[in-house]
């Protein structure tokens, strides 16, 4: 798209220049044209003319000529610094602007007294001209070039073997693959299309404290996601089977290596029970956060017993998945609630995974896992079924990383709250505020240390365990929460920046102050420039006739 966007800057000696430049162009043409001895008078004044109306053309082009007129409106269109002309025309033209400005423009021209409503494109403003906003409405369009990442979230405070997840939006310039990475190897990757699309990538926590992964696009990388995981809790399982297969023997042995403890109770025949324990000596009393048993044990006194404890219960092997329902909503007065979605056997997942035809129905007290077919049912504890068939090809196949993710993702999902959690979601932007959650204190503090500082804690008014702090984080690094957790903050050239500052601004703006506008009996008067497509016509015209004068007159 061709663009007539100039403005002379007095301060810049090459536009200077450029205007000598002009002011020798006319008598240098003229000098030629008199010396040409082959023109006739007539013809002589006519390519003089035309010589002169291409000169003034350019002379105004350089100078950039305006007048004032009365707006027909009271909207200004604020251009940021990165954004390009074509899509500043194209924004111009569906907000109906009549004019638009860059920042610069606007505080020469001292339109702030003079605009009703600002709308601001871009994200790069400088703050003495947001400050002259403070009475003005404004309303704001973020740009966000091809390829280049906005509204991305993820956790700062993670726990090591949790599910990190990464989400945003992206404009892609074309198909290509978008991955995070670490040590070159793929933890996950989304193919995005041209165009406009959100994404969402996870993988299982697997290293703990100061922690790093790249996000890719194809091979270039775009960003590093900072992350601090704290060390991961342990627990004590206890499976409750009639006969333990090999996908349960396969998840007891990767537990086991976890760290945790694992208890595996057998009935051989009634009355008789056999036990092998991983990580727990013999004189070691059980008290296991998590169950796992089938369908045919939902009644064993225990399993009632973890639940009314608010321990959590997880009942795999449901087969035939609405009789396997039905008898667990009948035992533990709950209300599972699937519907049939193929006539086939299962539904593939992903390459060796497969599960049953069904998915779960949306009722109030049931919590869907976002990925897997998994779902639980709070009473007090956590309740949790699983529509996936075996999981044990996937280790089988030598994809131990994503056997590695299906149940540290089902971990994270059904384990009890863990005490004492301290949380902040990233990322987290140098001179801008930013939450602190507490999560589950037995007894929350007043303060908590922040770098060097102390800052209040400010409760809940719905759960007397809980507590955000909001706090302006100082100079970027590695800044510590408390005794054991640090987060990450990141300075002013990173990645979604400029638009979190916007972000703070728009919503200091929608306080009371912000809308009182000053009432304004007449209309306000604008500088008008000449239109591009003017210059274009302007252009034309005088190249034409200078290309078929020589013609014409032969």
């Amino acid at each position: 798209m061709i663009s007539f966007d100039f403005t002379f800057h007095s301060s810049d000696p090459l536009h200077w220049l450029l205007l000598v430049g002009l002011l020798g162009f006319l008598p240098g043409f003229g000098w030629l044209i008199g010396r040409n001895k082959t023109l006739s008078r007539s013809r002589k004044t006519v390519r003089m003319l035309l010589h002169l109306l291409l000169w003034l053309v350019l002379v105004l082009f350089i100078l950039q000529p305006v007048w004032v007129k009365t707006a027909a409106s009271s909207t200004i269109l604020v251009v940021g610094e990165e954004v390009p002309a074509a899509v500043a025309w194209q924004w111009q033209d569906s907000l109906g602007s009549p004019e638009r400005v860059s920042a610069e423009e606007f505080l020469t021209e001292k339109l702030a007294q003079q605009a009703d409503s600002v709308a601001l494109l871009g994200q790069h403003f400088p703050a003495n001209f947001l400050a002259q906003l403070v009475s003005t409405s404004v309303r704001w369009h973020p740009y966000v070039a091809e390829d280049q990442l906005r509204a991305v979230r993820w956790q700062g405070v993670v726990k090591q073997g949790e599910m990190q997840e990464f989400s945003g939006a992206i404009r892609s310039s074309k198909k290509q693959l978008l991955a995070l990475r670490f040590a070159g190897k793929t933890l996950d990757s989304t193919t995005l299309e041209a165009g406009n699309q959100t994404f969402r990538l996870q993988f299982p926590v697997f290293s703990e404290g100061r922690s790093f992964v790249e996000l890719f696009l194809d091979e270039s990388p775009i960003d590093t996601l900072r992350f601090f995981a704290q060390a991961a809790p342990t627990f004590s399982f206890q499976f409750i089977l009639q006969t333990p297969d090999f996908e349960s023997r396969t998840l007891a042995d990767w537990l086991g290596r976890q760290g945790h403890t694992v208890s595996i109770q057998t009935t051989l025949s009634r009355n008789i029970l056999q036990t092998t324990d991983l990580n727990r000596s013999a004189d070691t009393k059980l008290s296991p956060d998590f169950i796992l048993t089938d369908p045919d044990n939902i009644t064993n006194p225990q399993v009632k017993k973890a639940l009314g404890s608010g321990k959590s219960v997880w009942v795999l092997g449901l087969s035939p998945v609405e009789d396997a329902l039905a008898r667990i909503n009948r035992a533990l007065g709950v209300g599972f609630a699937v519907r049939k979605i193929s006539t086939e056997n299962s539904v593939s997942l992903a390459p060796s995974l497969t599960a049953q035809p069904y998915s779960f129905v949306p009722v109030a007290a049931q919590l869907p896992h976002g990925e897997f077919p998994v779902a639980i049912w709070k009473k007090p504890g956590k309740l949790m079924v699983s529509l996936l068939n075996e999981t044990f090809p996937v280790k089988l196949s030598g994809d131990s990383l994503f056997y590695d993710r299906i149940w540290s993702s089902l971990l994270a999902f059904g384990q009890p709250a863990p005490r004492n959690q301290l949380r902040a979601d990233a990322p987290v932007f140098s001179g801008l505020s930013s939450t602190v959650q507490l999560n589950n204190f037995a007894a929350l503090p007043e303060f908590i240390q922040i770098g060097g500082d102390s800052a209040a804690v400010a409760p809940s008014p719905l759960n007397a365990q809980s507590a955000t702090v909001d706090y302006q984080f100082g100079p970027s690094g590695w800044v510590s929460l408390g005794d054991s957790v640090e987060v990450y903050v990141q300075d002013s050239t990173t990645t979604g920046y400029q638009t979190a500052c916007l972000q703070a601004y728009m919503q200091a703006m929608e306080q009371p102050l912000a809308t009182t506008n000053n009432l304004r009996e007449a209309r306000p008067l604008r500088r008008q420039k000449i239109p591009g497509f003017v210059w274009l016509f302007l252009f034309l015209s005088c190249f034409t006739a200078l290309w078929l004068e020589p013609r014409v007159g032969k």
